[in-house]
């Protein structure tokens, strides 16, 4: 037995289990953070191209139609 715990370090239990904790929270916080920053550009796209579209549809709304346009409508 004794040869088998030489390479292990020697800790106690409640060591171990409180370097584990600090290593899951640190995991917790790094995905947390990295989905946090990949909704926020996601919403920023969205608003985005939200605005893209608002001011396309004012812009062709706004802008006279020509009158070749409409002759040959007509025609």
């Amino acid at each position: 037995m004794e040869e088998e715990d030489r390479g292990l370090p020697t800790m106690r239990p409640s060591e171990l289990e409180r370097k584990a904790d600090k290593c899951q929270k640190r995991k917790r916080t790094a995905l947390v953070e990295l989905f946090e920053g990949v909704s926020e550009r996601w919403k920023q796209r969205q608003r985005d191209s939200e605005r893209k579209r608002r001011a396309h549809i004012l812009t062709t709304a706004a802008s006279p139609v020509p009158t070749g346009a409409q002759s040959s409508e007509g025609s």
